[in-house]
């Protein structure tokens, strides 16, 4: 079951993702978004959160292999272990994506 009441969102980084087949380049961020702001943070987490239904039809497990294997997976957790520097960490993320997001039905922003 999803808690929504007590989710928070503690860092947050958006960067703008280009194509390289169109000739469009991904852009990152300098610093991550402040979420000082309650509207903007309550406005961002119902965002976020307002797809999950109940009951959880979610399940984010790996079609062969284990999490270990999982490059996302290890990414992530590695964040959760240690999230002071989690704006770089959100760049190295994005740079695996967009390295794995080649197909030509990509279109741009969509990683």
């Amino acid at each position: 079951m999803i808690n929504r009441k007590e989710a928070v969102i503690t860092h947050l980084s958006a960067h703008f993702v280009g194509s390289e087949l169109e000739g469009k380049h991904t852009f990152y961020t300098e610093k991550g978004i402040d979420l000082s702001d309650e509207l903007l943070h309550q406005s961002l987490l119902s965002f976020f959160t307002e797809n999950f239904k109940e009951p959880e039809f979610f399940r984010f497990l790996p079609v062969a292999g284990s999490m270990e294997d999982n490059t996302m997976y290890q990414a992530v957790m590695s964040c959760f272990d240690d999230d002071s520097h989690f704006h770089d960490w959100s760049i190295q993320v994005t740079k695996w994506l967009v390295s794995q997001s080649k197909h030509h039905q990509i279109k741009i922003g969509e990683v």
